[in-house]
């Protein structure tokens, strides 16, 4: 399966062999554009279920790890993306609920009730 992308531009530098050799760094918003671009693609062509891969839950972590959704970092963001991206973008950035874990502070010997369990953790710190 061929997935489109937007084409991405050549950029000439040096390698140790001195001769100009092609690379592309890619920028965020560059690579969010293509990941958007081809999860449009998969939703088109009835591929959109892809289970814990493809190009969605690449932009889901890019999303979570460096807090795109986030007023500052939107505002950087988004200016950026190509028209049809910037909406959709727009759409998962306010969907998007960050959760935070509770940190258990615990003492020496403190009994803990299990969830899942009747049984009891006790906490040994040596």
């Amino acid at each position: 399966m061929l997935l489109t992308a937007p084409k991405i531009p050549s950029v000439l530098c040096q390698s140790t062999c001195r001769q100009q050799t092609k690379v592309y760094i890619l920028t965020i918003s560059r690579y969010l554009d293509a990941r958007l671009t081809q999860v449009q693609w998969l939703d088109d062509n009835g591929y959109s279920r892809l289970g814990d891969c493809g190009p969605a839950v690449d932009v889901s972590y890019l999303v979570r790890y460096l807090f795109l959704e986030m007023p500052n970092q939107r505002k950087k963001l988004l200016p950026l993306l190509k028209d049809e991206s910037k909406s959709e973008m727009n759409n998962i950035l306010n969907r998007y609920k960050r959760t935070y874990k509770r940190k258990l502070h615990l003492q020496p010997g403190q009994i803990l009730k299990g969830r899942r369990s009747n049984e009891d953790l006790i906490i040994t710190i040596g």
